[in-house]
């Protein structure tokens, strides 16, 4: 089985927080390719338990679910951004949609809600994507009936322009 280290890490950080679509390409490839199979246990297993060491009030690092979902985040939003005359690439969609269930699965993150940090930025960007990304709909649909359904993140998400009252 694949060994996952900091090195492994770091280049899938690199590339996705590239200006270039090249090298984030790569990066949502190398991150997918972790993600999938055999190696998904070990690289989940080893990004949980850095997560798990994070403090509350701590910025989540390179190596925790909260970084590597803002990442994707930002990189699906760059993609989005740059395909006015084409559809987005899925893979950017699919890979959101996969570290949004591999971190939440609780075998691997030895945390309660490890996404608790990144959850509203996660939502509002699901939340305009499903607006305006029909070809995102289906893998975006499931990431958001995932974070409905923790009572915890639901609390936490306001549609943009709501007010608490």
């Amino acid at each position: 089985m694949a060994k996952i280290s900091s090195r492994d890490v770091r280049e899938i950080v690199e590339n996705l927080s590239s200006e270039k679509v090249k090298p984030r390409e790569e990066g949502i490839k190398l991150l997918n390719s972790w993600l999938e199979g055999e190696r998904s246990y070990n690289f989940c297993k080893f990004i949980g338990l850095s997560t798990s060491k994070l403090r509350p009030d701590e910025v989540p690092h390179s190596e925790t679910w909260p970084f590597l979902v803002s990442l994707v985040i930002k990189a699906s939003s760059l993609e989005i951004s740059s395909s006015k005359r084409r559809n987005p690439k899925m893979i950017y969609a699919k890979t959101l949609r996969l570290i949004v269930q591999r971190a939440e699965a609780a075998k691997y993150s030895g945390k309660i809600l490890p996404l608790s940090s990144v959850v509203k930025p996660l939502f509002n960007h699901v939340w305009d994507v499903l607006s305006n990304v029909p070809s995102f709909q289906s893998e975006y649909g499931i990431i958001l009936r995932h974070l409905l359904a923790v009572r915890d993140y639901s609390f936490q998400m306001r549609k943009p322009g709501d007010a608490v009252h």
